[in-house]
């Protein structure tokens, strides 16, 4: 059953906007089954929230601060606020996820409380703890497993006060969070503290201008970095080169537009940037393993984009 604060759609980047939206229950749960994408990957995106993430069936690769961890069914991953990340599923399984995704507010309470200043604020930031990994198999692993099922349930049956119990359950992960982080090197965030702002500028640069013709100098001033810094930046924090990931973008928002609009072929690969439908078709067969056409007649009940 589908509520008001469960979500299954991506989003991409992140904005003040969306801080300023916070709804009146500032926590929501989110379903996933990766294969169901136009590929098996989420592209890399943050967000103001928090999310904690268990890993339901199959296994998923999950990318996160410029590391890449193996996450099978039963382990979980807690996602600070915005940090960057990205999943992919693995290429002989589907895999499913559901994820716990709450402002620090759900938790801190009004500023300036003990919640706040004595709980929320030292850890809530990438620069604190970008990311923790918890397995099954011991604790608090195995607690953080229990926990998240009980979550699970409580949206799934929508009883009478369930969000009192949400609550709950939230405020004892953080703890566990919390427990944990403490162990935690911080001395390995400050290497890749600048790669990532520099990437959220660069990644938010793209995603406003796919269309247009631009190129590595107009991505890397995003950012204010030299393009052969904008190339070593994209290689440590993602793993692919600034044109790649445009290309690879571009793509996909073209993918989408063929389930979800009528325009035709070429004008969905001028509108993404492709500067001829010959090219475009070719890099989309690339791709995607056919026309198009063949994507859009074959692939149109396909979940959407991030």
């Amino acid at each position: 059953m589908q509520n008001q604060y469960e979500q299954r759609e991506e989003t991409t980047g992140s904005s003040d906007a969306a801080r300023e939206s916070m709804p009146l229950f500032a926590c929501r749960m989110r379903r996933r089954t990766v294969s169901v994408y136009v590929q098996p990957f989420i592209s890399w995106h943050w967000h103001q929230e928090m999310e904690l993430l268990l890993v339901t069936e199959g296994r998923m690769f999950v990318n996160c601060s410029g590391l890449e961890y193996e996450m099978h069914e039963g382990m979980s991953m807690f996602i600070n606020a915005g940090s960057i990340h990205s999943f992919a599923a693995s290429p002989d399984c589907e895999c499913s996820s559901v994820s716990l995704l709450f402002y620090p507010e759900f938790i801190a309470g009004f500023p300036g409380s003990v919640f706040d200043l004595k709980y929320m604020r030292p850890y809530h930031s990438p620069q604190s703890v970008p990311y923790l990994v918890f397995t099954p198999v011991m604790q608090p692993g195995n607690r953080v497993y229990e926990l998240m099922q009980q979550v699970q349930t409580l949206f799934d049956r929508q009883e009478t006060g369930y969000e009192l119990l949400v609550l709950a359950c939230a405020a004892e992960l953080w703890q566990k969070v919390i427990l944990t982080a403490r162990i935690f090197n911080p001395e390995m965030v400050l290497d890749k503290q600048q790669d990532e702002q520099r990437i959220k500028k660069m990644l938010e640069f793209i995603q406003e201008h796919y269309g247009e013709r631009i190129t590595t100098a107009d991505i890397a001033a995003a950012a204010n970095i030299s393009e052969s810094e904008c190339f070593r930046c994209f290689k440590r924090a993602l793993h692919t080169a600034p044109s790649e990931y445009l290309i690879d973008y571009r793509l996909r928002q073209a993918a989408f537009m063929l389930m979800s609009q009528t325009h035709s072929i070429s004008e969905t690969g001028y509108a993404c940037g492709f500067n001829s439908p010959a090219y475009f078709a070719k890099m989309f067969r690339a791709a995607f393993h056919c026309t198009p056409n063949e994507y859009r007649k074959g692939r149109h009940s396909l979940a959407p984009l991030e």
